[in-house]
């Protein structure tokens, strides 16, 4: 059997046709997928939720102020109707072609957007929570006559 022959032809076809397709199944579309709206938005609310209750936490442990409490509190809920509003895209999408072109139209860069912000909120309230109990320790500490280790004397 030649090389040449229509046989061989079609078989290089057949065979190219599933490398190719199985290259798309393994690589782009597990790539393609974990991009999706869809799949960010579920990220999106545990790291919403998340933030929220590290907030609930330090509120009912005392370690924030007030105006801090407050600050927090606004911008979480800035974040939630901003959430909300990308949500109700996202599940208006039925099909996977209507995912694509939510993906097309930028929703997964809000969602990454508000996932970046959420993280820095959570990171300022860890900031916020320990700066506040360091000092309400060192109060207590002056009040008992106590000389922190950490300042010098």
């Amino acid at each position: 059997m030649s090389n040449n022959s229509p046989i061989y032809a079609r078989w290089e076809i057949f065979a190219s046709v599933v490398g190719v397709a199985a290259v798309i199944q393994s690589v782009i579309y597990p790539l393609v997928s974990s991009q999706l709206p869809s799949s960010k938005l579920k990220r999106l609310c545990e790291t919403l939720g998340q933030t929220q209750g590290f907030l609930e936490d330090c509120v009912e442990e005392g370690v924030l102020r007030e105006n801090h409490i407050q600050a927090f509190q606004r911008r979480l809920t800035i974040l939630r109707n901003r959430t909300n509003e990308v949500s109700a895209r996202v599940h208006a999408a039925r099909t996977w072609s209507e995912e694509l072109a939510n993906l097309a139209r930028g929703v997964t860069s809000k969602i990454n957007c508000i996932i970046m912000k959420c993280g820095i909120i959570y990171r300022q309230l860890v900031l916020a929570s320990g700066r506040n109990a360091q000092e309400r320790m060192a109060r207590l500490a002056l009040s008992k006559g106590i000389v922190s280790p950490l300042k010098p004397a």
